[in-house]
């Protein structure tokens, strides 16, 4: 009911007042006549009153050969209302003007002025009554549920017609194909031919029938990979050499292994090939790698004088030097630890430490005037020495690692570790 509520309130009441002529002082109207109106209030010319009653003037005004008591209201039609204000004078009379409705066929419902739509819903400028649809186009159908409610469009979804050019029938929703024939998803038009692949041509008889088709054999090339030139059918043999059954064009070259190299001569004449002579380079890890001829040295970390650091790791060539080895192959980052100048007159050297300090541990004193803590087992310059200390005050004992023998040709040594390790 939304939309008649708005349109009652463009309803324009226009307020017509309309004053009838009065009559000539002491002369009354004929007998049984009055002035009628013209349909809004407006009294025609030359028209009387009635005869009415003596003094009934002083009590109220005539319309036409209607008397109006004053204060009362006079209703001549649906549209209008007289209203006598004043004994003797001529009625006030209002009409409403009605504005245009957007529905084809307007009801007049009995007692009210202006027409009504029936229930309905408004399309932009279209009216749809209930129950009823409304097509604005091929594609859509629009329909009325309720009365003043929203309307419901279902647009048709059309499927993609297979042919380039679809063709649009008046009065129809979705496109059609012309008359033709189907090859895959690909549309052929009557008497159209169509070429999938350089050596087949297919061509549409009639309309839906399947597209007949004519394929080209092609003989068997002799050399083991023909060329396919685009838009021919048939591979062709290029000019160049034969290395068994591999083909090399003129002026290339084909590497059958990794240490052999083929050329082809700008005439076409015989292969001429060459065998790489490799030289072993000289570490203890060689390897083969894939598609390289000769071998080379695995790098398994970064090489250190004292051996290899492993990726990752840190190595304290000593207490106040540390290394480490950022990426395989690759120099090792070392530095070195700068000491502060100890508050002592007689600082003490830690075995293990790089700094002196002032309170010596109890250890065992080391020929170097180094002190070993008692228990620790401190790794000598050797890593194959180890040295302790049993108590306090006594002389540091030291062992040798054996290392056991090794079952490959070409052991790493890894720095910081006293044995060497088999290729890692």
């Amino acid at each position: 009911m939304l939309w008649k509520l708005l349109l009652a309130t463009l309803v324009m009441c226009v307020a017509i007042r309309e004053t009838i002529g009065r009559p000539d002082p002491g002369q009354g109207p004929p007998a049984g006549r009055g002035r009628p109106f013209s349909g809004r209030g407006r009294p025609f010319p030359g028209r009387g009153r009635p005869d009415r009653p003596p003094g009934q003037a002083r009590k109220g005004c005539w319309y036409n050969d209607v008397f109006i008591p004053v204060g009362k209201k006079h209703k001549p039609d649906d549209c209008t209302t007289c209203t006598c204000e004043a004994a003797g004078a001529e009625p006030e009379c209002v009409a409403i003007a009605c504005i245009a409705l957007y529905c084809p066929n307007p009801e007049y419902i009995p007692g009210q002025c202006c027409p009504v739509c029936p229930p309905g819903c408004m399309y932009g400028d279209v009216f749809i009554a209930v129950g009823t649809t409304y097509q604005p186009d091929p594609c859509t159908w629009c329909s009325c549920q309720e009365d003043g409610g929203e309307v419901a469009c279902a647009v048709v979804d059309c499927a993609r017609p297979l042919c380039p050019e679809p063709e649009y029938i008046p009065d129809r929703c979705c496109p059609v194909c012309p008359p033709g024939c189907m090859y895959g998803d690909v549309f052929i038009a009557v008497g159209d031919t169509y070429q999938p692949d350089p050596c087949t041509w297919c061509t549409c008889e009639a309309d839906g029938a399947e597209p007949q088709c004519l394929a080209i054999a092609c003989a068997f090339p002799l050399c083991p990979e023909p060329e396919y030139i685009p838009d021919q059918c048939c591979p062709v043999c290029p000019p160049g050499c034969m290395y068994g059954d591999v083909f090399i064009a003129p002026g290339n070259t084909y590497q059958p292994d990794p240490c052999t190299w083929c050329y082809c001569p700008e005439d076409g004449g015989p292969v001429a090939c060459a065998v790489a002579d490799c030289a072993f380079p000289p570490c203890s890890n060689l390897v083969y790698l894939p598609d390289q001829c000769c071998p080379v040295c695995q790098d398994i970390g970064c090489q250190h004088a004292d051996g290899i650091i492993l990726p990752g790791e840190d190595y304290k060539p000593n207490p106040c030097e540390g290394c480490t080895c950022p990426e395989a192959g690759q120099d090792p980052l070392c530095y070195a630890m700068a000491c502060l100048e100890p508050d002592c007159e007689q600082p003490v050297q830690v075995a293990g430490q790089c700094c002196p300090v002032c309170d010596a541990p109890d250890g065992c004193l080391q020929d170097n005037n180094v002190i070993i803590p008692v228990g620790a087992e401190i790794p000598q310059q050797d890593p194959c020495v180890v040295c302790t200390c049993p108590f306090a005050g006594g002389t540091p004992t030291c062992s040798i690692i054996a290392c056991p023998a090794v079952s490959c040709d070409n052991p790493v040594q890894i720095a910081g570790q006293c044995c060497p390790l088999c290729n890692m």
